[in-house]
């Protein structure tokens, strides 16, 4: 009777094989949230509750589980309807899907580790795995403020190879027409640039990857902005634009910038449009769309400008994390806002204090299609083989007279060797950079974790954790390119060149030469040099 008894409780959970201290205890009865029942994660506090303990019905979790809804316990606050489950926005509700971009976001459609796992009834374990361009259903796009994207090419590509962003819109690259692209983004990309012209500073580019047809349309001469076109399926455009309000600009650079999103708005009407750049607009409220009042840092017809233009144009603001400090500088204005599934905010490149910002959107760009090659792979040929066959066929082109049989004859014979005895390898779909190894990956991905919870807890503890984390993961990606720089440079000459033709902005000549006045691009000043 008594082993009957123990089964049947080891069968329903009911009792410890090692008992211990309580893993994911339920924040309403204390009792464990075990992986054979049905159990919820509050997005803010990440403690676990009984869906039953919450009133929780079979429908609704099977709704939460299978959809993008952020869920939140009765201690942080009340539930979160998205119009991603429900598709009307509830005017009532003051919170969003957006409302915390540092909270535990939920979504099937992604095994990025940018995001949380899955709401499930028990915790899951992420998977690390980066979707490939090429593979990726949405589109992916960074907005940051880089204050000098020339010295943070090393952080950059770190954020590439982990994020794999489709666009990138950047603001204070610092760059003029001596640095060329090529210098600062791998050749996977289109970047599209608006330098300032005069001085070194302020800027603004986007960054399209390859894989997506995009070309630019306007680059204004009145203030910082540049707008790119994306083609999406049946003939659709996406209006990519990058902005930089400097904070000493007054209100007719404002205005400048709505004359010219007026404009970009009815030329392309159908066209769906992000606006995303830093837009020094700490003193308003996105959540009501109110200017604050107060101590304001800027006069209040900054602000004002800014909200009455994104509501005169139709475009809503959807970004409410903090990033910079405890203030909003980074936005991003879309006309579509139901089509932003995800924003959360990365930690800032480098020695910038600007947090990045990450964005997915369910919009399907037309993608082209990664071709592969086949490589041969010449040091594991079987060069005597091939030598001794040559020997013993080639007396077979003697009796031809024609001379276009005598070379099919013998192209053929060549392919066929080379088939046979020289081993090949196809080229991958998705390009990588060979100096970050698994083990920049995992400092990334720590400094990453280390940024959102000294962002949540607001501690001097983790705030100095992520600190000694961040530097420790700059002075690794640092001396790692560094590294893979001397040794294509010492040791292996194809490789080199290999190098230098990716570095290279023309298609064939020879590269940018640096004469007494900057850079030389044409031909005839090379020449002349």
């Amino acid at each position: 009777m008594s082993y009957r008894l123990l089964l049947i409780l080891l069968m329903i959970g009911g009792i410890e094989t090692n008992p211990g201290p309580v893993k994911y205890p339920c924040g309403f009865c204390e009792k464990p949230c075990k992986s054979n029942q049905k159990a919820v994660a509050c997005d803010e506090c990440n403690q676990w509750f009984h869906a039953k303990c919450m009133g929780i019905s079979d429908e609704s979790y099977h709704q939460l589980g299978n959809s993008s809804t952020s869920w939140f316990c009765t201690n942080c606050n009340s539930c979160n309807h998205s119009t991603t489950l429900y598709d009307v926005p509830l005017s009532n509700n003051s919170f969003s899907l957006l409302s915390d971009c540092s909270s535990h976001s939920l979504d099937n459609t992604t095994s990025s580790s940018i995001w949380s796992p899955l709401l499930t009834s028990s915790p899951k374990t992420s998977n690390s795995r980066v979707i490939p361009n090429h593979q990726r259903k949405g589109l992916r796009t960074i907005i940051t403020n880089f204050q000098s994207i020339k010295n943070k090419a090393a952080e950059l590509e770190v954020l590439i190879e982990t994020t794999a962003p489709d666009v990138i819109i950047g603001t204070e690259t610092w760059t003029n027409k001596d640095i060329l692209s090529s210098e600062l983004f791998p050749d996977t990309y289109t970047v599209y640039r608006r330098d300032r012209g005069t001085d070194n500073y302020g800027g603004v580019l986007i960054a399209v990857h390859t894989s997506l047809t995009s070309s630019e349309i306007f680059s204004s001469k009145a203030v910082e902005l540049i707008a790119v076109k994306i083609d999406l399926p049946n003939g659709k455009q996406l209006i990519v634009s990058s902005f930089y309000r400097p904070p000493g600009s007054g209100e007719s650079y404002l205005d400048s910038f709505k004359e010219d999103i007026t404009s970009l708005k009815q030329q392309h009407k159908k066209a769906i449009f992000h606006i995303g750049g830093d837009f020094n607009a700490p003193d308003i409220d996105w959540k009501s769309h109110n200017v604050l009042s107060g101590n304001n840092i800027y006069p209040k017809y900054i602000s004002e400008s800014i909200v009455n233009t994104s509501e005169e144009l139709g475009l809503e603001q959807v970004i409410t994390c903090k990033t910079r400090g405890d203030n909003i500088l980074d936005l991003l204005f879309t006309s579509h806002p139901t089509l932003i599934e995800k924003i959360r905010s990365l930690p800032p490149i480098g020695k910038a204090d600007h947090d990045v910002i990450l964005c997915d959107a369910a919009v399907e760009p037309v993608r082209s299609k990664h071709q592969r090659r086949e490589i041969f792979l010449w040091k594991r040929a079987n060069m005597d083989a091939i030598r001794e066959e040559i020997k013993n066929n080639y007396k077979e082109c003697d009796n031809i007279r024609d001379i276009n049989l005598i070379w099919a004859k013998f192209k053929g014979m060549i392919n066929d060797l080379m088939r046979k005895h020289i081993p090949t390898k196809f080229t991958r779909s998705r390009p990588s950079h060979p100096w970050i190894d698994t083990h920049l990956n995992r400092l990334t991905r720590r400094k990453n974790r280390a940024h959102q919870k000294a962002r949540r807890t607001k501690n001097n503890r983790d705030r100095n954790r992520y600190n000694k984390l961040k530097t420790s993961c700059q002075r690794e990606i640092r001396l790692a390119r560094e590294k893979y720089l001397q040794e294509v440079i010492s040791e292996d000459s194809k490789r080199f060149w290999s190098y230098i033709k990716h570095q290279k902005q023309d298609s064939s000549g020879m590269s940018p030469l640096k004469g007494p006045d900057g850079l030389l691009h044409s031909h005839r000043a090379k020449n002349h040099l």
